[in-house]
């Protein structure tokens, strides 16, 4: 134990330390909803200049 520090304190300071995560299943949640967002993103991207192009050879 540290010099000039309680048990509890001495947890408290440990806990402290540890950057504010989410626990490693919420953190595996987060990417997921996050790549499935961007997989969504990029589709419809991909679908909206598909069709412009649709429409510019069609005129």
């Amino acid at each position: 134990m540290q010099r000039g520090l309680g048990s509890f304190h001495g947890a408290f300071k440990l806990r402290t330390q540890v950057p504010q995560a989410a626990p490693p299943h919420e953190r595996l949640h987060q990417d997921m909803e996050a790549f499935i967002i961007k997989s969504k993103n990029i589709f419809i991207k991909t679908v909206r200049d598909s069709l412009f192009k649709i429409i510019q050879i069609s005129r």
